[in-house]
């Protein structure tokens, strides 16, 4: 699935000793990196109010290694959009949380409310293709399968995708991202009781390509 112009999000969490965490692969076309610097063309901004969204060297990681996810817990990386027209999340008030515009970076502090974002830097209109598999590796000591992910996607005020998991297919998104432009991703986990040892596994993939 790798190529050119193609950034890899691998992640893991497994519930009571989990870690979730993100690795970034650079394509040839289109540098595509944590946007550090102004060298980077198409990349990842993490968001560093957001506890656990880091640059580790280079790689986007998300970690919860620390303090490992416990049963019955709702964790939350990132706003969601205040949306009325995006897809709602059922029995989990007050979560998600969410603002008017949390890809939105202010001006004068840089700050956002996404967990992080995917920004283009070039002068270039690009389409991106964000595909998500979140599926369930371990189904614990109860032997069903109860944990679920929202990953949402979002810019100036709008929701333009939520996946809700774990799900078996792929499912991708297609979005166009102009030059200057950003949008947001957010996501959420809930861990309901009788969840202890079981693990998602997927990734998030983003495929840029130039657009014609």
């Amino acid at each position: 699935m790798l190529g050119a112009g193609t950034l890899a999000v691998s992640a893991a969490a497994a519930l009571g000793t989990g870690a979730f965490s993100a690795a970034q692969v650079s394509g040839r076309d289109v540098d595509i990196a944590v946007v550090n610097d102004a060298d980077a063309l198409v990349g990842l901004v993490p968001n560093p109010e957001v506890g656990g969204v880091h640059d580790d060297d280079g790689e986007l990681v998300i970690d919860l290694g620390t303090t490992g996810i416990n049963q019955n817990s709702v964790y939350q990386f990132g706003l969601f959009v205040d949306d009325d027209s995006g897809d709602a999340i059922a029995g989990l008030t007050p979560f998600p949380k969410k603002s008017n515009e949390p890809s939105s970076v202010g001006d004068q502090s840089g700050e956002f409310d996404s967990a992080f974002l995917i920004t283009n830097q070039t002068n270039n209109t690009y389409d991106l293709t964000i595909e998500y598999r979140l599926e369930e590796e371990d189904v614990g000591e109860s032997g069903e399968f109860n944990t679920e992910f929202w990953f949402e996607v979002h810019n100036d005020g709008e929701q333009l995708d939520q996946i809700h998991g774990p799900t078996p297919d792929p499912v991708a998104e297609e979005i166009t991202l102009g030059s200057g432009e950003t949008i947001g991703v957010s996501f959420l986990l809930h861990a309901p009781d009788e969840t202890l040892g079981e693990r998602i596994d997927g990734d998030l993939a983003v495929d840029a390509v130039v657009s014609e």
